[in-house]
């Protein structure tokens, strides 16, 4: 896709969709939530749960994003329920991914991400888009590296 907007040199995105993460000073950046998943069993005629833990679910991370032009919000938007790769500023986030400097600044590229919903999409006058996005990854919790089954 070409684009005549500027895209502000970000090289935070998605596969080749760029885009920037608004943050909000008092609050940071959110993190990755992994969740444990776990099924329970009542054993008839007694009082005992049976617990058993299943894994973990897939972290989940959700960010207010600002992209430079409508194009790039609608080639997110067409990206939605797919894996790529996530490219984020070093620092911001906890899961450990694969390290790329550009032009002085250190990026983690975090592979195998999906885009799992864009919500409270907001266009302006100007051309640029914001959306609330939820991006998906297996990971393990302890050392947030990347899960591959």
């Amino acid at each position: 896709m070409i684009c005549s907007c500027n895209d502000r040199g970000w090289l935070t995105g998605f596969d080749d969709v760029r885009f920037g993460i608004l943050v909000d000073d008092s609050d940071g950046i959110a993190d990755w939530t992994i969740t444990p998943v776990y099924v329970e069993n009542h054993v008839p005629m007694s009082n005992i749960v049976v617990r058993q833990y299943l894994g973990n679910a897939l972290a989940k991370v959700t960010w207010r994003l600002l992209f430079g032009c409508r194009h790039h919000y609608y080639a997110l938007l067409a990206k939605l329920q797919q894996t790529g790769t996530l490219t984020v500023p070093i620092g911001v986030q906890s899961h450990k991914g694969t390290e790329r400097t550009h032009f002085d600044k250190v990026y983690e590229l975090l592979a195998n991400t999906s885009i799992l919903e864009i919500s409270d999409v907001r266009h302006f006058v100007d051309g640029s888009v914001e959306a609330t996005v939820t991006f998906a990854r297996a990971a393990d919790p302890v050392t947030r590296t990347e899960v591959v089954s």
